[in-house]
């Protein structure tokens, strides 16, 4: 017998004894107070995934922007963090071809969508290809982003975001 087992059959025991001395009331809080405590546990998911200008949201895909144009021009996106865990930064690619990537930056706005090409109440983030930016995305959250493209004729540029398990927040214990 573990001295698991036998603790419960202590307090089984202890249930009875009581039953009989003081009546039923009280075995039965005896034996009810000998419960075990449990963990509730949730899986984790991060995903950082892009909504083009018109609102549908990329999942698993990039953006790409196929133009042509004789002037600069400037796409607003978002990221959007689809997951259940807070992200601290994302990974952003600007792809293309010839000399459209010497023309094309990116910025975020940490405080949500940009309106009328501003960033309302936050911070103007440039974002270097490839590069991890450091900006933080609750579940369910958005950055703002704005692509600037270089004029030119059949242009082809294509933005991706990823996010992995370094760009989680850090884990934390509750109700330990």
């Amino acid at each position: 017998m573990t001295a698991s087992t036998r603790r419960r059959a202590s307090a089984v025991l202890g249930g009875v004894v009581v039953a009989g001395l003081l009546g039923t009331g009280a075995a039965d809080a005896a034996v009810a107070a000998s419960t075990t405590a449990a963990s509730a546990t949730g899986t984790l998911s991060w995903s950082a995934t892009l909504t083009d200008p018109g609102g549908t949201l990329l999942t698993g895909r990039p953006y790409t922007a196929n133009y042509t144009s004789l002037v600069p021009l400037t796409t607003y996106l978002t990221t959007r963090n689809t997951g259940t865990a807070a992200l601290t930064g994302q990974v952003y690619a600007v792809t293309g071809s010839g000399f459209v990537l010497s023309g094309t930056s990116l910025n975020a706005c940490t405080s949500g969508p940009w309106q009328n090409g501003t960033c309302p109440g936050g911070q103007v983030v440039p974002i270097g290809n490839g590069a991890t930016a450091a900006l933080p995305v609750a579940p369910g959250a958005a950055v703002g982003l704005r692509l600037a493209l270089p004029a030119g004729i059949g242009m082809s540029v294509s933005l991706s975001v990823s996010a992995t398990r370094a760009h989680v927040r850090a884990a934390t214990t509750t109700h330990s």
